[in-house]
């Protein structure tokens, strides 16, 4: 991707949603391959998506749709969908504070994974043994 010889352009620049904007509005491609920049290609991606911002460009994704990254990185998605297949899933809850995390984890008992959303292989996750 940085590679002078194969790229027609190299932009080295942080990337950002509105970085991205900027650089799909000089260059106007008719599509992008989101999972070729691994989960911050798969997160700006659906950043993109989700205000408007490919449709209004008449941009498409390649390689996989949004409702596919949203099934697999979105954890509640992910169970819904589990589920909805007949697939068994172990007891768990999204939880978006510690104290919520720390409840459940005392209804189902210790140890328990954690497992944030929208991180690429599980980075950031973890297995808990206390409450501390």
């Amino acid at each position: 991707m940085t590679d002078k010889d194969m790229a027609d352009k190299i932009y080295i620049e942080p990337i950002t949603k509105k970085t991205v904007e900027k650089i799909l509005d000089i260059e106007k491609p008719d599509s992008i391959l989101p999972n070729l920049g691994g989960q911050t290609g798969l997160n700006i991606a659906m950043e993109l998506y989700e205000d408007g911002f490919l449709e209004s460009r008449g941009i498409k994704l390649l390689g996989t749709s949004t409702e596919g990254i949203k099934k697999a990185e979105d954890r509640q998605a992910f169970k819904d969908t589990m589920e909805e297949i007949g697939e068994p899933c172990i007891a768990s809850k999204v939880v978006n504070t510690v104290e919520d995390a720390k409840a459940f984890a005392q209804e189902i008992s210790l140890p328990v994974i954690v497992r944030p959303a929208y991180t690429l292989g599980g980075t950031g996750g973890g297995i808990a043994y206390t409450m501390r």
